[in-house]
């Protein structure tokens, strides 16, 4: 949580990325979320 205020990101940023990228709707559905050099969040769902 202290490197998402670092970097001005929150919960719901990484959420609506992987809504709109994944369809994924839940934190726990998201291994990874990157922030890229551009600012956009990339996203490594979970396996199921």
């Amino acid at each position: 949580a202290d490197k998402l205020k670092k970097v001005d990101v929150s919960c719901d940023d990484i959420l609506v990325s992987a809504r709109q990228n994944n369809g994924i709707t839940k934190l726990s559905e998201i291994k990874y979320a990157i922030l890229e050099r551009n600012g956009h969040i990339s996203i490594i769902p979970e396996k199921k």
